[in-house]
C-alpha cells in the first residue's frame, strides 16, 4: 500500500492552527503545555512520515533550517534525574546559531530526551528540545512561529518531477524530487 500524501498533508493545516492558537492562552496550566507538546509531537511525526516515504521536494528537504542551541557545559552526562537542571547542563548565556535539515529538527522533537515548551507572557514562544543522541552536545531553541510556518510549509509542498534509479548497492530504488 502506498502512502498518499494528501490524507497527511491536509491534517497538518488544522494542526498548525491548532498549535497557533494554543500558543497563546488566557491562563497557563501544565495540561496546556503539555496539549500544545503533543500537538507539535504529532505533526512532526507526519512530516517525518512524508519525508521517509518520500512525500517532499528536494528543495524543501535541501533547505537550512535556522535555530538556536545552548552548548552543553557540565561534564556530567544528562540524565532522567537531572535533565530539567537546563541552566545547569547547557551554557544559555551563550546561545549559538544552527543551521539545521528538516529531518533533524523532526527527529529532535520525535526522539525528545527534553522537551519543554516556553512561554514569555501569555504565550509559548519557543520549546527547548534535544534528543537522546544530541542531550550531550546541544539544547536546541525552536521558535513557536517557526514550527507553525514549517508545518503549513510541508503541507503545501509539492513535488511534482520525481527521478528513480535502482541503487544496487542497497538492492532498492533512490527517489528524488523535485518542484
Amino acid at each position: 500500500m502506498k502512502l498518499d500524501s494528501t490524507y497527511w498533508k491536509t491534517e497538518l493545516f488544522p494542526a498548525a492552527d491548532r498549535i497557533e492558537q494554543l500558543s497563546t492562552f488566557p491562563q497557563f496550566s501544565s495540561r496546556l503545555a503539555n496539549v500544545i507538546e503533543r500537538e507539535i509531537m504529532f505533526a512532526v511525526f507526519a512530516i517525518r512520515t512524508l519525508i521517509e516515504r518520500c512525500k517532499l521536494s528536494e528543495e524543501l528537504l535541501s533547505r537550512l533550517i535556522q535555530v538556536k542551541a545552548y552548548p552543553k557545559k557540565a561534564a556530567k552526562p544528562v540524565t532522567f534525574l537531572n535533565s530539567h537542571d537546563i541552566v545547569d547542563l547547557y551554557n544559555v548565556n551563550a546561545p549559538a546559531s544552527k543551521s539545521v535539515p528538516l529531518g533533524f529538527l523532526c527527529n529532535q522533537i520525535i526522539h525528545s530526551y527534553i522537551l519543554i515548551p516556553q512561554r514569555k507572557g501569555r504565550q509559548f514562544t519557543e520549546i527547548l528540545v534535544c534528543s537522546d543522541y544530541e542531550r550531550n552536545r546541544w539544547l536546541y531553541i525552536v521558535s513557536v512561529p517557526l514550527i507553525v510556518a514549517l508545518i503549513r510549509e510541508v503541507a503545501s509542498d509539492c513535488a511534482p518531477t520525481m527521478n528513480i534509479t535502482f541503487n544496487l548497492k542497497r538492492q532498492d530504488y533512490d527517489i528524488k524530487n523535485y518542484k
